[in-house]
C-alpha cells in the first residue's frame, strides 16, 4: 500500500528530475532517521548541493559582533581581547553557520591538529617546535644546497631559513641565545597565524610580513608567475618582504605537503614510515630529485632508509592519526579564509594543487603498522596486503577507520561507559542493530573481511590483513593500558591524588574535570607509544619472513615508535586529526607536552580548567587504573559525537551520508572539468567468462559500441567547446535546453551519446551509470543527427539476464557496465566497465596494457585498477622464456595470451637484464612508479626501466606526427622502403628517430635488414592511441620477424595458447593480396556542393569547391580535439 512517505518521495524524485523549486521539508520531516532506507538515502543526496564541508570566516573581514571578545576591565588589563580577525596573526576561524559548531580540524579547542596541540591552555605545539628546529637550521640549510633542485618549481636554494634567522637574530643582538629563543617562542604562540607559518614568515618582522601578504595577493591577480608584472613583485617582495619568493615557496610546500598527507590519511593511520623508491636505482641522498624529499619524512640511499631533508615539517605529524578527508574539504577551508590568495587562479594552482598533485604522484605510505617487514619485503604479496595505501582511489581504508573509532567505543559519552565493557573486536550484536552499526556495515571492513554482496576487492579486505591487524589492535589497547596506569601514578604522584580521584566522589563538577585529566593521560600514553621505545614488556605477534623457506611467519617483537626499523607501531587511538567528530567537549586543568631534550612525556596543570574535544576512555581502561572513578558522578552527555549529531541540509550525519570519507581524486577536480576518457579494464571475448568475474554488483548495462572518434561534448549557454562537429550537429546540439556534458563518439554526421556527466549544469560523474543512462533516455530526444540511448542499442539487465542481452547484440563490440558504477574523474582505466567483442569481431589488441614484474622464472601482469594480476610462470634459458601455466586472475588469462606479442619481448629483455646484471632474484618493473610528467629532453642512453625514453628534438608532439607519416609513407603502395627512402620522404624524420621509435609505431626490417615494412597485426588506432610509447623499453619493439628474445609456447597440450597467441607467428598467412579497384566516390557537404573524391592504386585525391569566407569563419570557432585521450572507450 502506497503510504505518505512513497507520496512524498516521488514528489521529490519529480522535482530533482525536473531541477524546479520544491519544499522538500515534509519529505525531510517524514524520513525516518534512525532506520532511513537506501531509496530515502539516495533521494536526500539528490536534494540539493551541500555548502563546503566547514564553513569558515574571512579572516580579512571585519569580525561580526557576535564573534567578538569584549572583555571586562581584568580581563582588558591582560590582554584578553578580540575584536577582530587577522590572517597574520590567526588560524583559521569558522563562520556562524558551521554543521559542527566552533570545531573543526584546525580549531585550538578541537583538539584534532599536532600544530595545534596544547592551543588550549596557551602552549601551542607549532611555536614549541620551532623553537626546537632553531638547533637544526643550519644544517638543513647546508643539505638544502646539495640537493638536485627543479628551480623552475623550488626556487634558487641559496637563501635558506638559517640566513632568515641570522638576520633576526642581529635585530636582537643585545638578548641572550636563552632570552632571544623564548622571545620568539611567545611571539610565535600568541601572533603567528597558520599562513605566515605555512610561508616560513617566523624570523620576518610583523611590518615584513604584512608586506608579503600585501604582495602576495597582488601576484595572484597577475597572469602567471613568469608575467613581468608577477617579476616586479617578486624584486619587490625581497625588498619589502625581506626574503624571496623562492625562499617562500620552498617554505610552503615543505610544510603543506605534511599537512595534506595528515589531512588525507586514514585517521587510525599514523605517519608515513616507508619510503617512497626513487624511479631508477639507490643513488646517493643528496642527488635524490627533491620531490621525494618533499613527499616523504624518509627517503632510501645507499645506506639504507633516512630522514629526507623536510623531516622536521613531518615531525610532529607521524605520531598523529589522520583526518580521513578529501582534499577539497581543505581547500575549501583554504578559500574561505584567504579568497584573494586561493581564488582558483595560477596562484593558489601553485600553491595547493601542485602540492597535492605531488604527493599523489607518488606511491606514498599511508602509516603501515608493520614497517620493518614491508621495508624489508618490497614487492611481496603479504607485504602489498599488509601495507597503508595513501593512493587509495576507493577511499577504503579511511572509511575502515570509523570501525577502528567505533570499536573503542568512542561514540559513547564518558557518563555512558559503565558496563559497555572494552574495545571490540568485531562488533556486537547491539551495535549491529544501531543506526551507527547499519551505517558502517555498509561502508568498510568490520573487524573481518566482508562477504556476499558487500565484498570488495581491495587489496586490504582480507583475512591475512585482519589476522594481523587484530593481533596488533588487542596488543596495543592492553599495552596502553599499562602506559596509562604508570603516567596516572606518576602525574598522582606529582599533582597529588585529587587530579584524577575526586574528593567529593558526589560532586559532579570535580567528577567530570577528573574524568577529563584521565583522558589527557590516554592522549599522552597513545603519543608515547609512537614517540618512544618503550621496551621489551611492550610486545605484539608480527610478521616475520623465515630466513630458511623464505616464507612468511609470525613472532613476538617489540611495538616501537613510528620509524621505519620498528617491527610493529601503535595504532593512533586517541590522538587524530578527527576528534572533533568523535570527541566530546571535556574540561580538563592536566596538561601534557612532548620534552624532546629529555625524550618523554612532561605533564603540567593550569591554574583554570579548560576545554577541549578528547575521546572516551572505556571501561576496562578506567577499571585497570581507577576502578572507582566509574562510580563517580559524571554530568551527562549534552550531546552525540559530531559523526552523528552534525546533519546537512538534507537530514543526514556524516556517517549516514559517507562524507567523512570523501574521495580525494575524484573530489579533487574541479566538478564539471573532464578530461580523461576512461577505458574499460576488462575485455572478453567469451560469453561464459563474464561468469568469473567478481566484485560486481550483479545489475549491468549493455550498450552497443559506436563507430567513430570518442570526444566529451560541453554546452555552456550556447557555446560549444571541445567539439569538432558538423554544423547539423551544432545546430542540434544548441538546441537542447541547458548546460550539459556528453561522453559521445562522432562518426562522420552522427553523433552517438553513451554517457552523460553533467545534466543543466550538475556534475552527474558520481552518480550510479544507470541513472546517468536513464536521464539519457528520459529526458533527450534523439535526432536525425543525435543518437542517444534506446531499447535497440543499450539495455538495463540483472545478473540472470545478462547473457540474454549480450547474445541479442553479439554481432558488434559491446560496453557491458556495472550498473552501480560511477564516472571515475581523471581515471584511465574503469575497474567496473567491460569490453566483449565475440572472437569472430574482435581486434587483435585492447587497452589496457600491464605493468610487468619480472622476477627469476616468472612474470608478474599488472593491469590497472585490477589488483588481481596474471602471474604467468615458466622456464627462461638461452634468452628465450617457456611458459607452463597462468595463474591469478582467470578473467585476464586470455587477454595476457593475446597480448604476448605486445609484452613478451618486453619481458623477455627484461629478463636478459636481470640475467646480465646477476640479479635475478628482485623484481624489475617494466613501468616507474612515478607518474609526473617530464619535460621532453635529450636522453644519451636508453635502459629497459625507463620506458620514458624521449627522442631527439623533440617539440611538442612531433614524434608521434613524424612517425604516423613513416608508417603512411610505407603503407602507400605497399611496398618496404629503404632508410634513404624515407629520410626523403618524411618530413623532419632523423635516422635516430627512426631506429628509437619504430618499433612502438609497429615498422619493422625486412628480414634481409636492409629495407623498412609495417607490421600490419598492429593497426593505426593500436599505434596512435591505446599503446603510445610503450614498446620503446624492447630493443626489437615487441616485431615479429628478426625477434632476438623470445616467449614459446608451453610443452603439452593446452587450451590457453594456439599459433596465433604466440610472437612467431605471422598474422598475415591468410591475408589476401587483390588489388584494391579503382573507385569513384561522389558525396554531399552539408552546402549540398559537390565533393568528389577518387581512389586508385591506394591512392586519394579529394575535390571539393573553394570554401567561402563564411564557411572559413565558422570553422574558426571550433577547438581541435585533444589527441592525447585514449580514442577506446
Amino acid at each position: 500500500m502506497t503510504t505518505d512517505l512513497d507520496r512524498l518521495r516521488t514528489d521529490a524524485i519529480i522535482a530533482i528530475h525536473k531541477a524546479s523549486d520544491y519544499d522538500y521539508s515534509k519529505f525531510v520531516e517524514a524520513v525516518d532517521k534512525e532506520n532511513i532506507s537506501k531509496e530515502d538515502m539516495a533521494t536526500m543526496m539528490g536534494m540539493a548541493p551541500q555548502m563546503p564541508e566547514y564553513r569558515m570566516t574571512d579572516l580579512s573581514a571585519p569580525m561580526s559582533v557576535a564573534s567578538m571578545q569584549i572583555p571586562d576591565y581584568k580581563d582588558f588589563m591582560a590582554g584578553h581581547t578580540k575584536i577582530s580577525n587577522s590572517p597574520l596573526n590567526d588560524w583559521m576561524v569558522t563562520s556562524p553557520d558551521n554543521q559542527f559548531g566552533n570545531h573543526h580540524p584546525f580549531g585550538f579547542d578541537s583538539n584534532s591538529c599536532p600544530l595545534l596541540h596544547g592551543a588550549s591552555w596557551g602552549d601551542p605545539a607549532y611555536a614549541s617546535h620551532l623553537e626546537q628546529v632553531m638547533d637544526l637550521l643550519k644544517e638543513m640549510s647546508e643539505r638544502e644546497r646539495t640537493i638536485n633542485y627543479d628551480r623552475d618549481v623550488y626556487g634558487d636554494p641559496k637563501e635558506s631559513m638559517f640566513d632568515l634567522m641570522t638576520r633576526d637574530r642581529n635585530r636582537y643582538r643585545m638578548k641572550t641565545d636563552e632570552e632571544y629563543r623564548a622571545g620568539k617562542k611567545q611571539e610565535w604562540s600568541k601572533s603567528l597565524g597558520l599562513l605566515p607559518y605555512l610561508f616560513g614568515l617566523e624570523y620576518q618582522t610583523p611590518d615584513q610580513r604584512q608586506h608579503f601578504l600585501d604582495i602576495l595577493r597582488d601576484m595572484a591577480q597577475t597572469d602567471g608567475v613568469l608575467s613581468p608584472d608577477a617579476k616586479v613583485l617578486q624584486n619587490k617582495m625581497q625588498e619589502k618582504a625581506g626574503l624571496s619568493f623562492g625562499r617562500a615557496m620552498r617554505s610552503f610546500r615543505g610544510r603543506m605537503i605534511p599537512i595534506l598527507q595528515w589531512w588525507q590519511r586514514a585517521s587510525d593511520r599514523h605517519g608515513p614510515v616507508v619510503p617512497p623508491m626513487p624511479m631508477s636505482d639507490f643513488v646517493k641522498s643528496e642527488s635524490v630529485s627533491a620531490d621525494l624529499h618533499y613527499v616523504s619524512p624518509y627517503i632510501s640511499d645507499t645506506s639504507g632508509i633516512v630522514p629526507s631533508h623536510t623531516y622536521q615539517w613531518w615531525d610532529l605529524f607521524q605520531p598523529w592519526g589522520g583526518v580521513g578527508r578529501d582534499s577539497k574539504s581543505l581547500h575549501d577551508m583554504l578559500k574561505q579564509s584567504y579568497p584573494k590568495i586561493f581564488d582558483g587562479g595560477w596562484l593558489d594552482d601553485t600553491l595547493f594543487n601542485q602540492s597535492n598533485s605531488l604527493l599523489m604522484q607518488y606511491s606514498t605510505d599511508g602509516g603501515s603498522h608493520f614497517p620493518s617487514f614491508i621495508n624489508a619485503n618490497r614487492g611481496h604479496p603479504l607485504s602489498e596486503t599488509l601495507s597503508s595505501s595513501f593512493n587509495d582511489a576507493d577511499f577504503f581504508e579511511r572509511r575502515r577507520a570509523n570501525w577502528s573509532h567505533s570499536s573503542n567505543l568512542h561514540f559513547l559519552h564518558p557518563s555512558e561507559v559503565k558496563g559497555a565493557g572494552g574495545r571490540m573486536i568485531v562488533p556486537s550484536d547491539q551495535m549491529m542493530l544501531s543506526s551507527l552499526g547499519r551505517s558502517l556495515a555498509g561502508q568498510a571492513d568490520l573487524g573481518s573481511p566482508r562477504i556476499g554482496m558487500f565484498r570488495e576487492n581491495h587489496p586490504s579486505s582480507t583475512q591475512p590483513y585482519w589476522n594481523s591487524h587484530n593481533a596488533l589492535f588487542a596488543a596495543n589497547d592492553m599495552h596502553l593500558g599499562k602506559v596509562m596506569k604508570n603516567m596516572a601514578q606518576q602525574v598522582m604522584k606529582q599533582f597529588g591524588p585529587n587530579v584524577l580521584n575526586p574528593q567529593d566522589p558526589t560532586n559532579m563538577e570535580q567528577a567530570t574535570l577528573a574524568r577529563g585529566n584521565l583522558q589527557q593521560i590516554a592522549a599522552a600514553a597513545d603519543f608515547a607509544m609512537k614517540k618512544m621505545a618503550l621496551g621489551d614488556e611492550y610486545k605484539a605477534l608480527v610478521p616475520t619472513m623465515d630466513m630458511m623457506t623464505g616464507m612468511p611467519s609470525e613472532e613476538l617483537r617489540n611495538i616501537g615508535p613510528v620509524i621505519p626499523g620498528s617491527h610493529a607501531t601503535s595504532p593512533p587511538v586517541y590522538n587524530t586529526g578527527n576528534t572533533h567528530l568523535w570527541g566530546h567537549e571535556m574540561p580538563a586543568t592536566l596538561t601534557w607536552k612532548h620534552d624532546s631534550r629529555g625524550e618523554g612525556v612532561s605533564f603540567g596543570l593550569a591554574e583554570e580548567p579548560f576545554t577541549i574535544m578528547q575521546r572516551t576512555v572505556h571501561e576496562n581502561k578506567i577499571r585497570n587504573i581507577l576502578p572507582s572513578l566509574l562510580d563517580t558522578n559524571v554530568q551527562p552527555k549534552q550531546n552525540d559525537i559530531f559523526a552523528l549529531s552534525a546533519l546537512n541540509s538534507m537530514g543526514l550525519s556524516p556517517i549516514a551520508t559517507g562524507s567523512l570519507t570523501k574521495s580525494a581524486k575524484d573530489d579533487y577536480e574541479a566538478t564539471g572539468v573532464f578530461k580523461t576518457k576512461i577505458i574499460p579494464a576488462y575485455t572478453i571475448h567469451k560469453l561464459e567468462d563474464m561468469e568469473k568475474l567478481r566484485g560486481f554488483s550483479g545489475n549491468w548495462i549493455v550498450q552497443k559500441k559506436p563507430m567513430g572518434k570518442r570526444m566529451f561534448i560541453e554546452k555552456q549557454g550556447n557555446s560549444l567547446k571541445n567539439s569538432n562537429l558538423p554544423s547539423a550537429i551544432k545546430k542540434d546540439l544548441r538546441e537542447i535546453n541547458g548546460d550539459f556534458i556528453f561522453d559521445a563518439y562522432l562518426d562522420g554526421d552522427k553523433l552517438s551519446v553513451v554517457d552523460l556527466l553533467v545534466h543543466k549544469g550538475t556534475d552527474l560523474h558520481q552518480e550510479p551509470l544507470e541513472d546517468r543512462v536513464n536521464a539519457l533516455r528520459t529526458l533527450y530526444d534523439s535526432t536525425e543527427n543525435i543518437n542517444f540511448p534506446m531499447p535497440n542499442n543499450c539495455v538495463s539487465t540483472d545478473a540472470d539476464g545478462l547473457g540474454k542481452a549480450i547474445q541479442n547484440f553479439d554481432d558488434e563490440e559491446l560496453f557491458v557496465r556495472d550498473a552501480l558504477s560511477t564516472f571515475m574523474k581523471e581515471k584511465e582505466v574503469h575497474p567496473k566497465w567491460i569490453t566483449y567483442a565475440k572472437e569472430t569481431i574482435a581486434k587483435a589488441f585492447y587497452p589496457p596494457m600491464p605493468e610487468l614484474i619480472v622476477k627469476s622464472n616468472q612474470i608478474t601482469l599488472c593491469y590497472p585498477s585490477i589488483y588481481d594480476p596474471v602471474i604467468v610462470k615458466g622456464t627462461f634459458s638461452n634468452n628465450q622464456f617457456e611458459l607452463s601455466k597462468l595463474e591469478g586472475n582467470e578473467v585476464l588469462f586470455e587477454k595476457a595470451i593475446r597480448d604476448i606479442p605486445l609484452w613478451g619481448s618486453i619481458a623477455v629483455n627484461l629478463m636478459k637484464e636481470a640475467v646480465m646484471s646477476g640479479d635475478v632474484s628482485s623484481p624489475i618493473h617494466s613501468t616507474p612508479k612515478r607518474k609526473r610528467p617530464r619535460k621532453l629532453k635529450i636522453e644519451k642512453e636508453t635502459t629497459l626501466k625507463a620506458p620514458s625514453i624521449i627522442g631527439e628534438d623533440e617539440k611538442g608532439d612531433s614524434v608521434p606526427k613524424v612517425m604516423a607519416g613513416v608508417r603512411r609513407y610505407i603503407m602507400s603502395d605497399d611496398t618496404a622502403k629503404t632508410t634513404k627512402q624515407l629520410l626523403k620522404n618524411v618530413k623532419h624524420l632523423t635516422t635516430k628517430m627512426l631506429d628509437m621509435y619504430h618499433g612502438e609505431y609497429g615498422i619493422e626490417k625486412t628480414p634481409d635488414g636492409k629495407a623498412w615494412t609495417v607490421n600490419e597485426a598492429i593497426d593505426d588506432d593500436i599505434i596512435e592511441n591505446m599503446f603510445p610509447r610503450m614498446n620503446r623499453i624492447s630493443p626489437d619493439g615487441g616485431a615479429y620477424p628478426g625477434l632476438e628474445g623470445d616467449i614459446t609456447a608451453p610443452r603439452g597440450p593446452t587450451k590457453l595458447l594456439d599459433d596465433s597467441a604466440t610472437t612467431f607467428y605471422d598474422p598475415r598467412i591468410n591475408e589476401t593480396t587483390d588489388k584494391i579497384p579503382m573507385m569513384h566516390l561522389k558525396v554531399k557537404n552539408t552546402d549540398d556542393e559537390d565533393v568528389t573524391l577518387d581512389i586508385e592504386d591506394g591512392r586519394a585525391t579529394l575535390r571539393m569547391p573553394q570554401k567561402t569566407k563564411q564557411q572559413m569563419a565558422d570553422e574558426e570557432e571550433v577547438e581541435a580535439t585533444d589527441r592525447s585521450e585514449a580514442e577506446e572507450f
